[in-house]
């Protein structure tokens, strides 16, 4: 019986970080969002010479403006993402950080994006790196960029299960 006490205690501690860290990605990526709305609202704002500028945009669509007239299936997708992966994080049974962390990533950005598109309609870009004119995005969009490629670097090298 103290085995399965302490393995109940040891998954909601776990879940327990896991949905605090998902929350402190999120309330980072919000928070920077409402920080560089201000700071942007009288235009593009240089920051490093011609190399990186914060510019606010509203992006209806997905990634580079993409499905523009699409916000409730993005809403629904987010959901379910943010469900999938939270549910695949608690019946894996690897002790992976790749994994762990790519998972907290990706749910965490998901969750950012998530937030804004219910409470404005579209979600708020303002990062913009002008030397290459690349597409406006925020710090939701590098979690999940970041969080995917975690991921894939623990399913190239540890879990040979999907390569094979």
């Amino acid at each position: 019986m103290k085995f399965i006490n302490f393995v109940g205690h040891t998954m909601l501690r776990r879940n327990f970080w896991y949905f605090c860290m998902v929350f402190l990605l999120a309330a980072f990526d919000v928070l920077t969002k409402l920080y560089f709305t201000k700071i942007c609202e009288n235009g593009a704002v240089p920051i490093i010479g011609g190399f990186l500028c914060l510019m606010l945009v509203h992006n209806f669509g997905a990634a580079f403006g993409l499905m523009k007239k699409s916000r409730s299936f993005f809403i629904i997708f987010s959901l379910f993402s943010i469900f999938f992966i939270s549910f695949l994080m608690k019946i894996c049974k690897t002790k992976n950080l790749l994994f762990e962390f790519g998972c907290l990533f990706l749910v965490g950005g998901a969750l950012g994006n998530l937030i804004d598109r219910i409470l404005h309609g579209f979600v708020i870009d303002f990062i913009y790196f002008s030397f290459i004119n690349f597409p406006v995005f925020n710090f939701a969009d590098v979690f999940i960029t970041f969080g995917a490629a975690l991921l894939f670097v623990y399913f190239v090298l540890f879990d040979k299960s999907l390569v094979n």
